[in-house]
């Protein structure tokens, strides 16, 4: 886990709720009519507010939440004690929850890895067999993958993963070779956004010359941010 992600423990709503939530409950909501019993589940969902977000979106959903940091578990239980929070790792689900879900949303965890097909493996393994993924955060629309490493400039400091820019070539080559549809949303953000970390890992806004908005980080790291939704492979 990024240094920067442990500041959701401390950070207030206003500020730990995200402009793409909307984005994402919009094209995700609009796409799968809704079904008596259908289950979800959110794999890495710090506090807890966008897995709060989809069941005020959609109360007769069931909704779980999972990450595997102890003390963000803990905290949103604290939050919003209406949702179903649980520890678990993305690699390896309790079985009880293996294959168990209907919608399964991933925001912003997959550039925190190397291996994009093993988290899409990884990830697809929590739905049923017609279940849909959704997976929100850095796609290239550029055939290049781009794997990164952030240190800050301080003696002793330790480089950081979270950034990592796998190319939607790469992504969709391999979903194609598994026999599974799937479409990129691409994501601008609606108004300016100032980074609340002084402009070092979080992430703010500046406007091009065509009028539009365009996210980059302290590392001079262009977000060129979308929403992948994977849908149930054709050979179900």
């Amino acid at each position: 886990m990024r240094k920067l992600d442990l500041r959701y423990l401390t950070l207030g709503e206003s500020q730990r709720a995200k402009d793409y939530f909307s984005f994402v409950l919009t094209h995700a909501l609009a796409s799968r009519p809704l079904v008596s019993g259908e289950r979800a589940v959110e794999i890495g969902c710090a506090c807890g507010d966008f897995a709060n977000a989809l069941k005020k979106s959609r109360p007769s959903l069931s909704v779980t939440a999972v990450d595997m940091r102890n003390d963000l578990i803990t905290r949103a239980r604290a939050l919003f004690p209406g949702i179903n929070f649980r520890q678990a790792d993305l690699w390896s689900p309790p079985h009880d929850i293996r294959g168990a879900y209907d919608l399964l949303f991933m925001l912003t965890v997959h550039s925190l890895y190397d291996d994009i097909s093993g988290v899409l493996d990884a990830s697809l393994q929590w739905l049923r067999p017609n279940g849909d993924a959704f997976v929100f955060g850095l796609f290239n629309p550029v055939p290049l993958d781009v794997t990164v490493r952030v240190r800050e400039a301080v003696p002793g400091a330790v480089a950081q993963k979270g950034w990592n820019i796998f190319s939607k070539e790469t992504v969709s080559s391999y979903l194609h070779s598994r026999g599974y549809r799937h479409n990129f949303y691409d994501y601008s953000p609606p108004w300016p956004k100032v980074s609340d970390d002084e402009g070092r890992f979080s992430s703010w806004t500046q406007q091009l010359a065509d009028g539009r908005l365009q996210l980059l980080n302290g590392a001079q790291i262009i977000h060129t941010f979308s929403l992948l939704h994977v849908e149930p492979s054709s050979t179900t």
